[in-house]
């Protein structure tokens, strides 16, 4: 029905009419022509996302055997990470598009590659992936999911991201105050269903604010990642 940014503007929209509003400040609007296939369509980008990946036994087995766990940066560990990796300039903060849509894009690499590489190769393995998702990357996807009849993601060998940091659910005021957390209701996802990864903004026990990330991997890659983690973060 709608992503996490239209979900909080609806949201926002609620707590002020709550708060004795007569209506929202920013007035919804639907335009989900903007959303349309071309006609005819055109996919001019190659979408790996969507490709038929045959599913291992021992892929499907370890599924079975799943290790939860919630990690939790602030700016200590954050800049702990940074000095990991080269020096990174800001990115440019692109005008934000209100409506609803989301754009899958896929950073596809093999486990020797990421064995053998230093952290500053995965992570520019994923800012290609953001980097890609232009308006004709868009067009493209849309074009594509009508002339394959809206395929599934693949999720074979596959870790999906939702990043919700810049969405402030804990902002939300239904004339109650400020509520102490928002974010998704479940966060651990179950073999065949959920697959995301939701990262959101908290606060810990001390106050300090950061990016929570909570995981759910084969155990044994569970005990793998917490290891390659201490080793980055040190005492932090």
């Amino acid at each position: 029905m709608s992503d996490g940014m239209s979900i909080h503007q609806f949201m926002i929209a609620v707590g002020e009419m709550a708060q004795g509003a007569s209506a929202p400040s920013i007035p919804p609007v639907w335009q989900r022509q903007l959303l349309n296939a071309r006609n005819p369509p055109q996919v001019t980008f190659t979408h790996h996302e969507f490709d038929e990946v045959v599913e291992s036994k021992v892929f499907a087995s370890s599924l079975h055997d799943m290790a939860c766990n919630c990690f939790f940066f602030g700016p200590t560990q954050i800049s702990a990470i940074r000095k990991k990796l080269p020096h990174q300039s800001s990115p440019k903060i692109l005008p934000r598009y209100y409506g609803n849509g989301i754009a899958v894009s896929l950073a596809l690499t093999t486990a020797g590659k990421l064995c053998q590489n230093p952290l500053e190769y995965a992570l520019e393995l994923i800012k290609s992936a953001k980097n890609n998702v232009t308006e004709e990357y868009v067009r493209s996807l849309i074009d594509l999911l009508v002339i394959k009849g809206r395929p599934f993601l693949t999720m074979v060998h596959s870790y999906f991201v939702s990043d919700m940091t810049r969405i402030r659910f804990e902002a939300l005021d239904f004339g109650l105050g400020k509520a102490a957390f928002g974010g998704p209701g479940k966060i651990f996802p179950e073999p065949g269903l959920d697959p995301a990864n939701y990262y959101m903004p908290m606060k810990n026990s001390q106050g300090e604010e950061g990016i929570m990330v909570p995981m759910c991997l084969p155990t044994l890659a569970m005990e793998r990642f917490v290891k390659e983690l201490d080793s980055i973060l040190g005492d932090h």
